[in-house]
């Protein structure tokens, strides 16, 4: 089989998105498929992506530096997809092409071209974009995600649905149009070895968290609060947080408490890191802590954080929400408290006065949980999926 995977993002090898497709990949030329990259996104996408070894062809529609600071414009993205168009036209011997984000624009044309090619279409479904506010509704954005979602994806031959809510949404089809088949894929890992960590207070429990926050993305303010109340009562707690957050870290009430009263408490890294970096901060930890409120973004998506941790050995400290509920168990092999400071005080302590012993047995049913979502796993399920589509 040849496959070409088609993304609309900045394909870097780092960011979350590009983990997921580099994952799918490793599972498909494990099974002998040629699989090839086709990226419509950002001018940087493969600058950093060459360094990195894989097994598959990778092709850029953009190639200017990275020192080029420039972003992609509206006529670049359009233009983008007519590029995309061209060369998949005159392609040969294709059998699928699997899309990755792109929503309305890239579906209309893959079911287009699909007309005068003999491959198949599937879509990786991740997300279900939910406006912000009331205005947001008429924005584009919200536009393409739903006509997509609602209408178009459901022409597609298949989809790979990364939650259930979404696997239960595309199987309800559409009237008079045949029903897609669908594939279950949560974020695929590659495989780590398992880190003996031990939970060593001299410097205070250490929390880590990594990612965006925002109104409808993970979210940290009672995590503040409590981390504030505890600090206030003399525990000692060391939180890192990475990202490109300082605009809505700035806007937490006691994210600026935290920061003016116990600021040695506090490492901000305002800014994205490598998967190495972010790797060895994780490994580092003794907890990453993230919570999120219960909407379509956090029933549809799948935190490849929540994956990444266990994989690192390091727990997760969380609310049980979608997906996550059914791997995540409390005290067996992460903490769950619902989003409000009184319970995320409490699991703290918990988190706190834990014996050794208790956190190494937490720690090693973290890391034998991720070995479900190793990428050799859903090698043969995915190969045999493709082949029912044709």
């Amino acid at each position: 089989m040849k496959v070409i995977y088609l993304t609309a993002f900045e394909f870097n090898g780092s960011n979350a998105a590009s983990k997921r497709v580099i994952n799918n990949i490793n599972a498909l030329t494990n099974q002998g498929m040629n699989v090839t990259v086709l990226s419509a996104g950002s001018f940087k996408s493969f600058e950093e992506l060459n360094k990195i070894k894989r097994p598959f062809k990778s092709i850029c529609i953009y190639e200017k530096p990275s020192n080029h600071k420039e972003k992609l414009t509206l006529f670049d993205r359009f233009l983008g997809i007519f590029k995309v168009f061209s060369l998949l036209k005159e392609s040969k011997d294709i059998t699928h092409i699997i899309l990755y984000s792109g929503y309305s624009p890239y579906a209309f044309m893959l079911l287009i071209l699909r007309q005068f090619k003999k491959f198949k279409i599937i879509f990786d479904s991740v997300e279900w974009y939910l406006p912000n506010h009331a205005l947001d509704v008429l924005s584009l954005k919200n536009i393409d995600s739903n006509l997509a979602n609602r209408f178009l994806l459901h022409y597609f031959d298949g989809i790979f649905a990364i939650s259930k809510y979404l696997g239960d949404h595309f199987k309800k089809g559409i009237f008079l149009t045949k029903k897609a088949k669908i594939l279950l894929l949560p974020p695929l890992i590659e495989e780590k070895e398992y880190l003996q960590k031990d939970l060593i207070l001299n410097n205070g429990l250490e929390l880590v968290y990594a990612g965006n926050i925002g109104p409808n993305k993970d979210r940290l303010e009672n995590v503040f609060k409590a981390l504030f109340l505890l600090l206030d009562e003399g525990y000692q707690i060391k939180f890192t947080l990475v990202g490109d957050n300082e605009e809505n870290l700035s806007k937490i009430e006691y994210y600026v408490l935290v920061k003016g009263h116990f600021p040695e408490s506090l490492k901000v890294i305002n800014k994205n890191i490598s998967l190495e970096e972010s790797e060895r901060l994780i490994k580092d930890a003794h907890y990453v802590i993230y919570f999120r409120n219960e909407n379509r973004i956090s029933l549809a998506g799948f935190p490849t954080k929540f994956v990444e941790s266990l994989s690192c050995s390091t727990p997760v400290i969380t609310n049980s929400i979608g997906d996550i509920g059914g791997y995540l168990l409390h005290k067996k092999n992460g903490l769950i408290a619902e989003n409000n400071f009184e319970e995320i005080k409490q699991i703290l302590l918990i988190a706190i006065h834990m014996s050794n012993k208790e956190y190494q047995k937490l720690s090693e049913s973290a890391h034998k949980t991720s070995l479900k979502f190793a990428y050799q796993n859903y090698e043969k399920e995915i190969k045999n999926f493709l082949e029912e589509l044709n």
